[in-house]
C-alpha cells in the first residue's frame, strides 16, 4: 500500500483504499473474517498519513458503488463502519 507522504497524487493514494476494501471484502464469505483485515487496513493507512475522514469517504465509496460483494455480510453501511473504525481516536 503506498505512503501519503510518497511521490503520488493523492487520489492514488485514496484510491486504492477503496480498492483494497473491495478486494477484502470479495476475498472473504464471513464478517468475522473480513473485520480484523478490515481493520488493519484502517489502521495502517490512518498511520501512513491517511486523513481519517477521507479513508471513511473511501470505504463508503466502496460499498456504494460495489455493494454485492458486503451485501453477504447482512450488515448495514453504518454497522459496517463502526466495525471497522471501531474506538479509534478522532
Amino acid at each position: 500500500m503506498p505512503d501519503k507522504n510518497g511521490n503520488i497524487p493523492l487520489h492514488i493514494f485514496y484510491g486504492s483504499i477503496m480498492s483494497e476494501f473491495l478486494r477484502i471484502a470479495r476475498a472473504t464469505l464471513l464478517f468475522s473474517d473480513f473485520l480484523p483485515r478490515a481493520k488493519a487496513l484502517f489502521k495502517r493507512m490512518i498511520k501512513q498519513g491517511g486523513e481519517k475522514h477521507r479513508v471513511l469517504t473511501q470505504i463508503q465509496r466502496a460499498i456504494q458503488r460495489h455493494p454485492e460483494p458486503f451485501n453477504k455480510f447482512a450488515k448495514t453501511f453504518q454497522q459496517i463502519i463502526h466495525s471497522v473504525i471501531g474506538n479509534q481516536p478522532n
